[in-house]
């Protein structure tokens, strides 16, 4: 998380994927990806802790972002892991891992 958002490495990484004709195309109705029925695990970090039931989840522009950019291409399963409150130690990475086991499971 950069500055309650994402990098803007990341950003320009959408930025190339999101194609019109590529990735998506429009209808009169609107876009559609060309990804459905592909998964996303989307790992995460963060100095803070941002979850849900975190007092600063308001302020999470990280996880809403890359949500809309998946789903635009027409990725909806996506799982998220999250490495947080590392500005306190090393915990939210081992818990993490904890959380990518259990998918590779």
């Amino acid at each position: 998380m950069y500055n309650f958002g994402i990098s803007a490495a990341l950003k320009s990484w959408f930025d190339h994927v999101l194609r019109a004709g590529v990735t998506f195309h429009y209808t009169p109705e609107g876009p559609v990806g060309h990804l459905q029925g592909k998964r996303a695990i989307v790992v995460v970090t963060r100095g803070g802790f941002f979850s849900q039931s975190a007092p600063l989840h308001d302020k999470d522009a990280q996880e809403p972002h890359i949500w809309a950019m998946l789903r635009f291409v027409g990725i909806t399963d996506v799982t998220f892991i999250r490495a947080e409150k590392l500005v306190f130690g090393t915990e939210g990475i081992d818990d993490a891992r904890t959380e990518m086991a259990a998918l590779a499971a």
